[in-house]
C-alpha cells in the first residue's frame, strides 16, 4: 500500500512538473489539464492547486483562481506566497466586475 501511495504522488509530481514546463511555454490549457491531472492523483498537493490558480489568473479567470488558491492556502496556511496571491486575485476580481 505504501508504494501504491508513493507512486501516485509520484505520478501527480510528474504532472505538476509538466504543467509548470506547459505554463512557461505559455500553453495554458495544457497546463490546466496537468495541474488537474495532479490534483487527480494527490488532492492534498497544494502546488497543485497554486500553481494551476495561477494559469487561472493570467487567462483572467479569477473567479476560478480563487478557487484554486483558497485551496493552496487551506492546505498550506503557512506559505505566504499562496496567500498574497489569493489576495492579489480577490483585487483582481473587484476591479474586473
Amino acid at each position: 500500500m505504501t508504494v501504491l501511495i508513493h507512486r501516485r504522488n509520484s505520478i501527480a509530481e510528474c504532472f505538476n512538473e509538466r504543467g509548470l514546463f506547459r505554463y512557461k511555454t505559455i500553453d495554458f490549457a495544457e497546463a490546466i489539464d496537468d495541474f488537474s491531472k495532479a490534483i487527480e492523483y494527490d488532492d492534498q498537493m497544494s502546488a497543485a492547486y497554486y500553481n494551476r490558480g495561477l494559469v487561472n489568473y493570467r487567462m483572467s479567470l479569477f473567479q476560478k483562481a480563487v478557487v484554486d488558491f483558497e485551496k493552496a492556502v487551506f492546505l498550506d496556511v503557512n506559505n505566504r506566497e499562496f496567500q498574497l496571491a489569493l489576495n492579489e486575485t480577490h483585487k483582481a476580481l473587484k476591479e474586473s466586475k
